[in-house]
């Protein structure tokens, strides 16, 4: 009968211990969650268009900005192979990207295919300064030329410019050359072929 009482007792002693480490538990957890809420809560959350592009005299390009811009330059749309050339041939400091004439160069030419008059005043510009290409002051009037006739104002100002210091046989070799030039966009636009490997440009 002792033995029977007993083994009661202990049954009944370790399901109230049971018990309460049930209730301890439950209780603990509940707690937790709570203050892990409310530090949740007061951390600082900065809002989604609070990026500040500019801090001091840093420019920041976001890697999903730049992907995407690089994916719009890649699909041909002539205003993103315009910013790429920019961003390539003068990085702003602490962007992160590397300067490259030839990169640069690229994205104006293949743009001036896609018939993008300031992209073809730059390549004009890159002639004439002998930036990646050689100085070429011909070569880069007659850009000049095409991105005049297509309504670039900088590109009329540098015909203005340069016409001077041209002789007149360079003013009509120039010319001649600008032809050509509208002659090979017509040809790009016409085979949607822009490519400026396709043209002999690397």
């Amino acid at each position: 009968m002792t033995i029977i009482r007993g083994l009661y007792s202990y049954q009944a002693y370790n399901f109230l211990l049971r018990l309460l480490a049930s209730v301890y538990m439950y209780t603990f957890a509940k707690l937790f969650s709570l203050a892990l809420l409310l530090a949740v809560s007061l951390l600082p959350v900065a809002e989604a268009n609070d990026r500040g592009d500019r801090i001091g005299p840093y420019t920041y390009i976001y890697v999903s900005d730049w992907s995407k811009l690089r994916h719009r330059a890649e699909l041909g749309d002539p205003d993103a192979l315009f910013r790429m050339g920019n961003l390539y041939y003068a990085p702003p400091e602490g962007s992160g990207i590397s300067q490259s004439y030839r990169k640069a160069f690229l994205a104006f030419y293949e743009a001036s295919l896609r018939e993008h008059a300031t992209s073809q005043h730059n390549v004009g510009a890159m002639y004439i300064n002998g930036d990646y290409v050689a100085h070429d002051l011909i070569e880069g009037y007659a850009w000049m030329l095409v991105a005049a006739g297509n309504g670039d104002h900088a590109g009329k100002r540098k015909v203005k410019t340069y016409g001077p210091e041209i002789s007149e046989e360079g003013r009509k070799r120039a010319q001649e050359r600008g032809v050509a030039i509208k002659a090979m966009i017509e040809e790009a636009n016409s085979r949607k072929v822009y490519k400026p490997e396709s043209f002999g440009i690397r």
